[in-house]
């Protein structure tokens, strides 16, 4: 006599999931999606305004290194439509330039002010500060960073002078931002 195998209706002859259990797992991704692009977003954001901020600490470091030996670089042309909040001589908004360009950031998104601590003499404190705005890449972080800034300060002492008399200035910041924690006696953001 020959039997007749019957099998459940949930099980298939390899073990696997029947039509029934597929509604499930479509169910179970629906809910752990959002929440997995949610973290792969906020991970790239983060990454980006980690190395943003990176960026303008050694900016900032190589600028305020290349000011405090003399070498304030070769280009003043970096600021497009910047106006400046106290103008400085000309070696000093070479430096602001060149410190843009060690930031490596946009320049008409990246901020530079370089103060003296107390004067434009050997040995005293040569002050270069940085502030950009946070940017979020993917625009889901927006409202948690908009109005943020990255801020940066360095102080190195005056090694070398240069010929000229200097004179110590910086950029207006942008709009919700100020100069106020970049002073020779406040310490580093």
């Amino acid at each position: 006599m020959i039997e007749r195998v019957v099998w459940p209706r949930r099980m298939t002859r390899l073990g696997g999931r029947g039509a029934a259990d597929s509604g499930v797992a479509l169910v179970e991704f629906a809910l752990i999606a959002p929440l997995a692009i949610l973290l792969i977003f906020a991970i790239i954001d983060f990454g980006s305004i980690y190395n943003n901020y990176v960026a303008i600490r050694n900016g900032v470091r190589e600028g305020a290194r290349q000011g405090a030996v003399g070498q304030f670089g070769a280009s003043n042309t970096c600021f497009g439509t910047h106006t400046f909040g106290v103008t400085p001589s000309t070696d000093v908004q070479d430096l602001m330039c060149l410190t843009k360009s060690r930031i490596g950031l946009d320049p008409n998104q990246t901020y530079v002010n370089v103060q003296f601590d107390p004067s434009y003499a050997s040995g005293n404190g040569l002050v270069v500060c940085s502030i950009s705005p946070v940017r979020s890449l993917s625009g889901l972080l927006g409202p948690f960073v908009n109005g943020r800034f990255l801020k940066s300060k360095v102080e190195m002492n005056i090694e070398q002078l240069s010929a000229a008399t200097e004179a110590a200035g910086y950029e207006n910041p942008p709009s919700g931002a100020s100069w106020s924690w970049c002073t020779p006696s406040n310490p580093s953001p």
